[in-house]
């Protein structure tokens, strides 16, 4: 009894040790196997995790002593739409899922009810601005992202439109009747503080805001710096396409010829101007997104991307090979997100590496990224879908959340909502999606 005590516990010791250093025996290859680990955590916490169409544990948790090899994952949680993917698991290796979402399975609600003209929303605001035409009369409204607050700013029987971001609680709109524009500066406060700028000449385009008192505009392709409280207009450099007043300095584009240059200046000095870089031909460029290194510049007719050092001696312009119709920097100050009709790619311009993230058949019309979160919102010409940016499984995850939707969103309250138009350019839907 005894020596057969001692003889089982020389055989099971070591299968034991070798079991709790991550040892297998894989019967198919009928030899001890290194296993490997998934590391699961997902928002929310207490997802069913089913693994090979077995339910075994709830989030978070570690699947340890897994062979190597694919295995078809499944997260459920009750009111939340399902992940799923195929996991490869390497000998010795952990997967890690700490960033996966599972999405709210919620119908959208209806919160603006209106046919709408003009939407203007700028990137990371929460004030969303409509016009919007009720008979005769057009009336601009500002809704607050989060709550949904709706505000009739303002009402005319002539067509408006908006004409700046909002700034420190203002906007500046204009009017037009027989040809003529008139413009409006609107203090966003309750109620509106509406102020006539009768001094503004019909032909003033591309205003853009440069502090509370000041804005820039192009009046016959000169550059201008307009002062609002003594109504002073002071334009110099002409020959100007387009321009941009972006964190203190001025970028602005002038062509001739077979080039386009682009010109640095400040809104204190607008008269001093330092060559930035020289580009191909265009009437159609715009600065897309920068970051404290880089600008983007996209051609607008042609849809080429750049990536300008401005602040080089010698700019150094980056081309990108794939068409781009837009850009916009992740949180991280190095990488980027561009996209086209049909293709969204990740760029990590710090060690120039470019990943495609997904290539689709319909349209695309607008990419932003969920806030905070590991995840991209893009809309086509009926839906709309979360893609991860990670990839989590062999396939990317794309999560259809909206079915009936018209190409713009926004989301609010930290990523907890998205905003969308519905069908026909009619309403304004809110959805919570976390």
């Amino acid at each position: 009894m005894y020596i057969s005590f001692i003889i089982l516990f020389f055989i099971i010791a070591p299968i034991l040790l070798l079991y709790s250093s991550g040892y297998k025996y894989d019967w198919s290859l009928k030899k001890l196997i290194k296993t490997g680990l998934i590391v699961i955590e997902v928002q929310p916490r207490g997802a069913d995790i089913i693994l090979n169409n077995k339910a075994i544990k709830k989030t978070p948790t570690t699947l340890t002593n897994l062979l190597p090899g694919t295995y078809t994952l499944k997260l459920e949680k009750e009111g939340y739409l399902p992940w799923q993917g195929d996991i490869t698991i390497k000998s010795g290796k952990a997967k890690n899922l700490s960033g996966i979402m599972l999405f709210r399975d919620l119908p959208g609600q209806i919160i603006f009810d209106k046919k709408i003209f003009q939407i203007n929303h700028q990137p990371n605001s929460n004030k969303l601005f409509l016009i919007t035409q009720v008979d005769t009369i057009f009336e601009l409204y500002q809704i607050t992202l989060g709550d949904s607050k709706i505000i009739k700013l303002f009402e005319v029987p002539t067509p408006i439109n908006i004409e700046t971001y909002e700034y420190n609680n203002n906007i500046i709109i204009s009017t037009q009747a027989n040809d003529i524009k008139t413009y409006y500066k609107i203090t966003l406060v309750e109620p509106a503080v509406i102020a006539q700028l009768d001094f503004l000449p019909s032909n003033v385009e591309q205003l853009q805001w440069s502090d509370q008192d000041k804005i820039f505009g192009l009046i016959n392709n000169s550059l201008c710096l307009i002062t609002l409280s003594d109504t002073n207009i002071s334009c110099d450099t002409v020959n100007i396409n387009s321009y941009s007043v972006t964190n203190n300095a001025i970028y602005y584009f002038s062509g001739e010829s077979k080039t386009t240059y682009l010109y640095k200046t400040t809104p204190n000095n607008f008269l001093a101007n330092n060559l930035v870089a020289r580009l191909p031909y265009s009437e159609n460029y715009v600065i897309n997104t920068e970051n404290e290194r880089h600008l983007i510049i996209t051609d607008t007719a042609s849809d080429d991307l750049f990536l300008v050092e401005p602040d080089e001696p010698e700019s150094q312009i980056t081309m990108l090979n794939e068409a781009a119709r837009a850009a916009f920097w992740l949180n991280q100050k190095d990488q980027l997100i561009y996209y086209n009709d049909f293709e969204i790619w990740y760029w990590d311009t710090k060690e120039d590496e470019r990943i495609l993230l997904t290539r689709v058949s319909e349209p695309i019309r607008q990419v932003i990224q969920l806030s905070g979160y590991p995840y991209l919102l893009f809309s086509q010409t009926k839906t709309i879908q979360a893609l991860e940016i990670e990839a989590y499984s062999a396939a990317r995850n794309i999560t259809p959340l909206i079915y009936n939707a018209s190409g713009w969103l926004a989301h609010g309250n930290e990523g907890k909502y998205i905003y969308y138009i519905g069908p026909d350019m009619n309403q304004i839907w809110q959805r919570e999606i976390r």
